[in-house]
């Protein structure tokens, strides 16, 4: 049960990023996105284009604009590697990361000390899916999972794009709105468990 110093807490936690992102999206991202986009309608051209027919210095803009579009791009393809690498591994059964596996091939030792101080899911996530090193200094080998992984979610967005913007008109309307569903769903039952913590 959490007392009220508890739930105090996380409000106070969750206003003090919500208020200032609040603020910097009313002040600055929308009026910089509604800028960009009738800049880049009325123009007819792409971002780079559009700032350098405004004023030949403000082509760094553009070029801005692409590389932080580009790198959201890598991000978010990253973020779509570990969710089809989740995937694949959710038809095992008993799902990878619900256990901690055992120190001898017979399964019969005791698990990892690791995974035993720690969660099963946070063991499945630095020693399966990203398989860290224990030091800094040493590289350790590519993880051919996540390359190929990250090469499917590649292949995925090259399959979406290769008719040109106006074939994905339709997928629009499910993956932008999808999102938000299943954010307001997730925020209800939070809520809902807050409040059950709270009884």
């Amino acid at each position: 049960m959490l007392t009220t110093k508890q739930v105090f807490f996380f409000v106070l936690c969750l206003g003090a990023f919500l208020i200032p992102y609040g603020i910097a999206l009313v002040l600055e991202g929308i009026p910089l996105f509604h800028l960009e986009l009738a800049i880049g309608q009325r123009l007819r051209r792409g971002s780079i284009g559009a700032w350098n027919a405004i004023s030949p210095y403000l082509g760094g803009v553009g070029i801005a604009s692409l590389l932080v579009s580009f790198l959201v791009g890598v991000y978010y393809n990253t973020i779509i590697a570990w969710i089809l690498w989740y995937f694949f591994n959710s038809f095992q059964n008993p799902l990878p990361w619900s256990y901690c596996p055992a120190t001898d091939y017979n399964n019969t030792g005791s698990a990892y000390e690791e995974c035993s101080r720690s969660s099963t899911v946070n063991y499945y996530w630095y020693r399966k899916t990203l398989n860290i090193t224990t030091t800094i200094n040493d590289n350790g080998d590519l993880q051919w999972w996540m390359a190929i992984s990250l090469a499917t979610a590649w292949a995925a967005v090259y399959l979406c794009t290769i008719r040109g913007i106006q074939s994905t008109g339709k997928a629009v309307y499910i993956t932008a709105t999808f999102p938000y569903i299943v954010l307001t769903i997730f925020l209800i039952r939070g809520f809902t468990c807050l409040v059950q913590l709270m009884d």
